[in-house]
């Protein structure tokens, strides 16, 4: 099946913004927004080591004079971010090899958050504040240890963004979390579900912007990746992922029968079971990623950005007093329409 595959090769870039773990199972409605405590990444206060020679790199870096200098000594800033450069990661990867990372990301991500910030042009406060980065590649937190395929996470607590992994790991997800950063706290939304935040966040990155990033890695696919991509008409000629295919392509799984009993991440932050009571009356809790951002671009293009935007805060029972129709009527018809939208397209679901 298409989708068990992809999902092997695709696991860990799936979107994880700032729900704490991936509790539970069942297909009851479930809490929609839940932000984890802090774990302690930063440290408040901390003695300075003595004064070391800076590394030799061509990228901006000038000493952290602030409380947490020993673990991370160094930082780099730009238009849209403050990069706190950790002591511990350059241990762990080797100081150049971590520095060049980020030096090669840095244009990549600039561009991408101006996409982003661009999108929610004349909802967002002026100046957007740069958001600040912290990596944590030497798992030294319990997300990191956790063993989850987490790339970024951003955490409303200190607002701040943190990146898993590696660098690469990372470029999956950090400019869905940059958008959690934009429309959660540069905008007044009115977000107050996973439905909306994620799917927000997904369709920001995936549909509206050129997302470097993800681009830069191809979605991390290999030679073999690319072939089955490829033949189930999810690249375009070069062999480059198509993400608005492939979002299409997902999210059209989530409406066949040959699939149910298949698991999947919610945007209610549980793995869930695929029933046929969520194919037949579905609910937003338990919508995946994939369907609530393509779901949005389904609003967006019937009803419009500003309505969409003005509405983010709709719950399911509030659906028809905005957009006419009940929320399964719309969604069900949606669903459908996704399904002739992936034949249309030549997209192959088997």
């Amino acid at each position: 099946m298409l989708r068990k595959i992809i999902a092997a090769v695709l696991i860990f870039a799936m979107c994880l913004a700032f729900v704490s773990g991936c509790a539970g199972n069942g297909d009851e409605p479930q809490p929609e927004i839940i932000e984890p405590e802090p774990q302690g990444q930063v440290e408040p206060t901390e003695k300075p080591e003595e004064t070391e020679p800076m590394p030799e790199t061509s990228l901006p870096l000038i000493k952290n004079e602030g409380n947490n200098s020993v673990s991370y000594p160094y930082l780099v800033c730009t238009d849209n971010a403050t990069w706190y450069i950790s002591k511990a990661d350059m241990e762990l990867l080797g100081e150049s090899e971590y520095l060049a990372g980020l030096e090669s990301m840095l244009p990549l991500v600039e561009a991408d958050f101006t996409d982003a910030q661009a999108v929610f042009e004349g909802y967002l406060t002026d100046p957007v504040p740069p958001v600040d980065i912290y990596t944590d590649f030497s798992a030294k937190t319990e997300v990191a240890q956790s063993g989850r395929p987490v790339g970024a996470i951003y955490r409303m607590s200190d607002r701040r963004i943190y990146l898993y992994g590696s660098w690469a790991q990372a470029s999956f997800t950090l400019l869905h979390e940059y958008t959690h950063y934009l429309s959660m706290t540069c905008a007044d939304l009115g977000l107050k579900s996973g439905f909306w935040a994620e799917g927000l966040a997904d369709y920001v990155a995936h549909f509206l912007c050129e997302n470097s990033l993800v681009r830069s890695i191809n979605f991390g696919l290999d030679e073999n990746g690319v072939a089955f991509f490829k033949a189930h008409g999810l690249c375009d000629e070069e062999g480059n992922i198509e993400p608005k295919k492939y979002y299409y392509g997902e999210s059209a799984q989530m409406h066949r029968a040959e699939n149910l009993g298949q698991q999947y991440f919610a945007v209610s932050g549980y793995t869930m079971t695929l029933r046929e009571s969520q194919m037949q009356h579905p609910l937003m809790s338990s919508a995946s990623y994939f369907e609530a951002a393509t779901f949005m671009d389904y609003l967006v293009e019937n009803y419009g950005k500003d309505t969409v935007f003005a509405h983010l805060d709709t719950r399911q029972e509030d659906f028809e007093s905005v957009y006419g129709k009940d929320f399964e009527t719309l969604f069900l018809e949606w669903a459908q329409y996704d399904l002739e939208l992936c034949e249309a397209l030549g997209i192959k679901l088997d």
